[in-house]
Parts: structure tokens; C-alpha cells; sequence
């Protein structure tokens, strides 16, 4: 076992089905901890001990949406617009947590909608126009 995967062993514990580091962690709550003089996630670093090298432009994602959890089988390989997609449906995007837009209309079924990409205040809109 190399040094890296004994202090991966020495900094987690098991609750609640998840594998979590016990730490440091950064300021959004992902492991990290210094290889090399720098400080790298270690759910990336579980990754790369479990299974190998991680493509460039590839990110490391949580199925499990703990983000100290470094349990290989609780994580996946995906592109940067998959994260995206996780984090909005997990409803951790600060934006899908907002109800009403910046000029104080209710973002509601009736007064919004979706372009493929963000939501539209009608009322704005029409505004604008």
C-alpha cells in the first residue's frame, strides 16, 4: 500500500453507508488533502487508487451527493455539464433555489419560462419588449 492510500485509511470513517474523510476540507465540503505540495480532492484521489487514471476534462461525481464521501463505488466519472445537471436536480444550484427574479416577480408556472438553458420572468420580458 503506498503512502498515499495509508493516510487516505487514516483520515476516514464509515456512517451511514458512506465512506467519509475526516480532514481537511475545503470551503464546499469536498476532502482534500496535499500530494506533492498541492492540495488535491480526495474523491479524486479515491478514484485514481481504485481504478485508475482520470481523463483530462473529466470530473469525479458523487451518486451519493456527500461531498467528503470518497467510497469508489459511490462515485462516477462525468463531464463537466453532467456535474451541472447533478448539482441542479440535487437542488444545491443556487439559482434553482431562488423564487423570484432579480426585480421581484414570482418565478411561478405562470410568470416563467424555460429557454433550454435558464429560466425567463414573463413579466421582465415583456417589460424588455
Amino acid at each position: 500500500m503506498d503512502n498515499t492510500q495509508e493516510r487516505l485509511n487514516l483520515y476516514t470513517y464509515i456512517q451511514e453507508g458512506h465512506l467519509l474523510w475526516g480532514g481537511k476540507l475545503h470551503r464546499d465540503g469536498y476532502g482534500q488533502v496535499k500530494v506533492d505540495g498541492k492540495f488535491v480532492y480526495t474523491h479524486r484521489l479515491a478514484w485514481e487508487i481504485a481504478y485508475g487514471p482520470i481523463p483530462e476534462g473529466i470530473q469525479v461525481l458523487h451518486l451519493c451527493n456527500t461531498p467528503p464521501c470518497i467510497l469508489p463505488r459511490h462515485l462516477y466519472l462525468g463531464t463537466p455539464a453532467d456535474n451541472m445537471r447533478d448539482v441542479v436536480l440535487a437542488g444545491n444550484h443556487g439559482m434553482t433555489t431562488k423564487t423570484h427574479c432579480p426585480y421581484g416577480h414570482p418565478y411561478d408556472e405562470a410568470n416563467t419560462y424555460y429557454n433550454g438553458r435558464y429560466r425567463i420572468c414573463r413579466t421582465c420580458d415583456r417589460e424588455r419588449k
